[in-house]
């Protein structure tokens, strides 16, 4: 239901408007306007809650798949341990429920990949350290990497 013009009633009875959707999502998202506001526009029976109101409505999770990506690309090159779990955690966060949302899917599953492929980075990085100190010798190992 794309509907120009909406209008929407304060706490005290006021009505403002007309906005547009995208002002009146915004509004939402913010929280400047709670979900329990009441919102009407031309073709609608009566005055409805914000969060009642389908197209009005917004995606929770999206920013949890885009944070996914981003904690994933720095983990990936920066290989830091604790962000490639907690990329790994919001994409599967934001992933999960995803079904309808394909874009953000995409990102969720791009942000578990990531930091799955900086786990085994880290992971094989690490294996060969310790294959080189047994080769050499710890104490050799240890003594080249403080020079």
């Amino acid at each position: 239901m794309e509907l120009a013009g909406w209008y929407y009633l304060r706490g005290d009875g006021e009505r403002f408007g007309p906005l547009k959707t995208a002002e009146l999502r915004r509004l939402l998202e913010t929280g400047s306007l709670p979900r329990e506001a009441l919102v009407w526009a031309e073709g609608m029976a009566d005055w409805v809650p914000a969060g009642d109101v389908s197209t009005l409505r917004t995606d929770p999770y999206a920013n949890r798949a885009i944070w996914s990506l981003v904690l994933g690309l720095v983990s990936v090159f920066g290989l830091f341990v604790p962000v490639m779990f907690v990329a790994a955690v919001a994409g599967l966060i934001a992933g999960i429920p995803a079904r309808r949302s394909t874009t953000r899917r995409g990102l969720a599953i791009a942000g578990i990949c990531l930091s799955s492929l900086g786990l085994i980075a880290v992971s094989v990085l690490a294996w060969l350290l310790f294959d080189v100190a047994q080769h050499v010798g710890w104490q050799e190992f240890l003594r080249s990497m403080q020079e």
